[in-house]
Parts: C-alpha cells; sequence; structure tokens
C-alpha cells in the first residue's frame, strides 16, 4: 500500500467519523420537537383528556419559550381538570401576566382565572378578577355568574341574586342564570319562587337540564303531574340523559314507575349481560 493510498484511506475513515457525529447531534436535535410542535401536541391531548402527557409536553415547550403565554392555558386547564386548583390558578394567572391590556384574550383568561380560584376556594380573590372583566365588559354575563357564585359562597345572599339576576338580563337565551337563581329561591324555601324561574330557564332552553331541575320542585311542591310532564319532555329531547339522571336522584326515581314515565324510558332487554353469562358453560 503506497503512502497516498494510506493518507486517502485515513481521510475516508475520519470523513466517516465526522459525518457520524453530525448525524448523531442532528438526530439528538430533532428527537425534541419545536415548542410549536410540543404545544400543538399538548393542545390535541389535553382535548382528549390526556392530561399528563398533555402537561409533559407544555411544560417541555416552556423549556424552550418561558413566556409562552397558550402553554400556561393548557397547564392551567390540565392541572384544573386533575383536581389541582393551586397549580391550575398558579398557570393561569401567568398566562394573564403574559398578556397585553389591549388582547382581546385577556379578559377570557381572566374568567378561567376566576373559575380556578373559585374552585381553589379563593372567593374574594375570585370576585376582584370577575368584577375587573365587568369594569371593561359590563354586559359579560359568565363574569356575573361567577361574581355570584363568589358571593353566595361568602354568605352575601342577596349580593348573589343580584349578580345572577345581572347575568340574566345580560344573556336572556342562556339559562345558567336562571337556574342558579332558583336555587337561590329553593334555598330560601320558597318553591313559587324557584318554579319561576325554573320556568324562565325552560323558555330560553327547553332541554333535560332546565327541564328535570324544574320536575324535582314540582315534586317538591306537590305537583306531580307536573312533574311527570317534565320527565317526558325531557325524555323526548335526550332518553338516557333522562333515564341516568332519575337513576341518580332519589327524588325523581320515584317517577319510574309512573306508567307514563315508563313508557318513554329504556327498556332493559330481559336477556341482558348476566343472563347471557348464566347460559355459558
Amino acid at each position: 500500500m503506497t503512502r497516498e493510498t494510506r493518507g486517502r484511506l485515513i481521510l475516508y475513515a475520519a470523513a466517516v467519523v465526522v459525518a457520524g457525529v453530525l448525524a448523531w447531534f442532528g438526530f439528538v436535535y430533532k428527537a425534541e420537537p419545536d415548542a410549536g410542535t410540543l404545544l400543538n401536541s399538548a393542545e390535541i391531548l389535553a382535548k382528549v383528556g390526556a392530561f399528563d402527557d398533555a402537561i409533559e409536553n407544555a411544560g417541555r415547550a416552556l423549556r424552550q419559550q418561558p413566556d409562552l403565554q397558550y402553554a400556561h392555558v393548557i397547564l392551567g386547564y390540565c392541572h384544573g381538570r386533575k383536581g389541582d386548583a393551586a397549580a391550575s390558578v398558579e398557570h393561569y394567572r401567568r398566562a394573564v401576566e403574559l398578556t397585553p391590556d389591549t388582547d382581546a384574550n385577556r379578559p377570557v383568561l381572566r374568567l378561567y382565572l376566576a373559575e380556578a380560584l373559585m374552585a381553589a376556594g379563593r372567593h374574594g380573590d375570585a370576585a376582584a378578577e370577575a368584577q375587573a372583566v365587568l369594569d371593561g365588559r359590563p354586559a359579560e354575563h359568565q363574569a356575573w355568574i361567577i361574581l355570584g357564585k363568589a358571593r353566595h359562597a361568602a354568605g352575601d345572599g342577596d349580593g348573589a341574586a343580584q349578580a345572577f339576576e345581572a347575568a340574566r338580563q345580560a344573556a336572556p337565551s342562556d339559562p345558567a342564570a336562571s337556574i342558579l337563581l332558583a336555587d337561590l329561591r329553593e334555598e330560601a324555601g320558597d318553591l313559587p319562587g324557584a318554579l319561576a324561574r325554573l320556568d324562565d330557564a325552560v323558555a330560553a332552553a327547553a332541554v333535560p337540564e332546565c327541564l328535570l331541575r324544574r320536575a324535582r320542585v314540582r315534586l317538591a311542591a306537590g305537583d306531580r303531574d307536573g312533574a311527570v310532564s317534565d320527565v317526558v319532555a325531557s325524555a323526548g329531547k335526550n332518553v338516557r340523559e333522562t333515564a341516568r339522571v332519575l337513576a341518580a336522584e332519589p327524588a325523581l326515581a320515584v317517577l319510574e314507575d309512573d306508567p307514563r314515565v315508563a313508557a318513554v324510558l329504556p327498556v332493559e332487554p330481559a336477556d341482558g349481560p348476566s343472563a347471557e353469562k348464566s347460559e355459558k358453560p
């Protein structure tokens, strides 16, 4: 082997080593996706309920870009769904801090923060966040609802009623405020007042939640026929949800034996899973 040939082989071997090292570094670099990719993945994972994986990917995105506002939003949501209210508050607050005052999303983020504060039992702070939103958006009905819940939790029933009424006026087509007002009247023992508010809720949205809540109060007030009518109407909207609520709420379960209700509820097959299992050897 000539000296020239030996030199070429050494150079070739060195080139192979260098190429391998560069390829390895390239693999390592590509193995960690960029912050945007991680954030998109975290969002999808959060939507399908894979909260731990979403938290991990959002955290990896933050390690690349510590001021990534939407990563904190995802983390606030995921921690809240996992029951960690303190962590949820921390991330939503950071998301608010990273959002300019002129950004249209800032009031929405403050409402998320207010809800997290409510979950953490910090009712005064939640009321302050809701009020801050109302100072700029006095017709924001969700802020009125949070403010009302905070006042109610603090023992201010009259203040809660005023806030819920403001929410009802701001969004007449949303039954949530009417339901909350009905709850207040029921707590006070005022069943006619509760029914009046539930009438408003049903008028706004004749959905099972509203109909079944009114059925329960009607039954408590001695109006069995009215309660049955509401249950039948609810079954016409969503029979499975109606059956689920009746089975879960003892106050309504007494209506399952009424022929008018039984006629609209799903019938369990005679050869159900247990029967099928008993027939097997």
